[in-house]
């Protein structure tokens, strides 16, 4: 943020030609308006480039103010986008931010991480029985059957 700060500023440049080549692509999408950097958006208005001190005081304002809902990151971004602030890795600074905070685990989901263990116990099951594989199984079985308590019977081709 701060070279493309100074090269807005008064056009600091490097010596390598790639470096500046870079800086001259990634400095279109901001505009310095008094003084203070702001991004540009086609769906948005400006939004404000925050330093990462100030970055985290929006974070905690919004979480932790007084309609805070320690939500998840993805929740706490995007109320940060709609104030209309911006940082380069407001993803994954909102990400450890709600990973710190002991009220939003706390409140979180619990069901998510169930589910993804639901999910993935039935993939299992259906590929240990070669659903879903094309040509033959994988493990070599030619068949399935049931005994008369239930149990599955594989039996495997010689």
């Amino acid at each position: 943020m701060d070279r493309i700060l100074n090269y807005l500023k008064d056009e600091t440049q490097h010596d390598n030609r790639q470096q500046v080549k870079k800086l001259k692509l990634d400095s279109v999408k901001y505009v310095l308006i008094d003084g203070e950097l702001h991004r540009r958006s086609y769906a948005k208005p400006l939004t404000k480039c925050l330093r990462p001190e100030e970055a985290q005081e929006v974070m905690e304002a919004e979480q932790k103010g007084e309609c805070g809902t320690h939500a998840c990151s993805r929740s706490l971004v995007m109320r940060i986008l709609h104030q209309e602030f911006f940082w380069p890795n407001i993803h994954k600074d909102a990400q450890a931010f709600v990973e710190k905070c002991s009220q939003c685990q706390y409140y979180a989901d619990a069901q998510a991480a169930r589910r993804l263990s639901q999910t993935y116990q039935f993939v299992l099951a259906l590929h240990c029985l070669g659903a879903g594989l094309p040509g033959p199984n994988a493990y070599g079985y030619e068949e399935l059957q049931m005994d008369c308590s239930g149990c599955r019977l594989l039996h495997k081709v010689d």
